[in-house]
């Protein structure tokens, strides 16, 4: 992730008023960018990429995966 910004809806979810729970200790944030580095398909890496986390992952964090 190089990129994740810091939107009401993830200081609602942070603060447990977005209507949504992510089980264990959740990494939040939404949307993030970033670079591709590591991947399947060795053409993919380093390509610049747009993030919209799922339930199991957030953001706000160093890397992301991804089901390429």
């Amino acid at each position: 992730m190089k990129y994740a910004p810091i939107n009401p809806s993830d200081i609602n979810f942070y603060t447990g008023r977005y209507g949504m729970k992510k089980e264990g200790f959740p990494i939040v944030g939404f949307e993030g960018s970033g670079v591709i580095s590591q991947a399947k398909n060795s053409k993919l890496i380093g390509k610049q990429v747009s993030v919209i986390a799922n339930k199991d992952n957030g953001t706000h964090a160093t890397h992301i995966k991804s089901n390429l």
